[in-house]
């Protein structure tokens, strides 16, 4: 599935983070950094917006999983 969504959390350390949106059961979708479809370093931004292909799977609490994110540039 797809839809536009929210950056909740980033840990840079880490690689992961949670996206808040509308289209995803329970309103959050986990994220890893190599799902980010973006040049250079791989990282996101809390409060940006972004594109993101999900997955309904429960991963680390959250009922969606992303499996391509791309950062909306504003």
């Amino acid at each position: 599935m797809h839809t536009i969504a929210t950056v909740e959390t980033w840990d840079g350390e880490n690689g992961v983070g949670v996206l808040r949106g509308d289209a995803f059961p329970g309103g959050t979708c986990w994220v890893l950094w190599h799902t980010i479809d973006a040049p250079g370093y791989k990282t996101l931004t809390p409060g940006g917006a972004v594109e993101v292909d999900f997955e309904e799977v429960s991963q680390e609490g959250h009922s969606a999983r992303a499996m391509r994110v791309i950062p909306i540039v504003t």
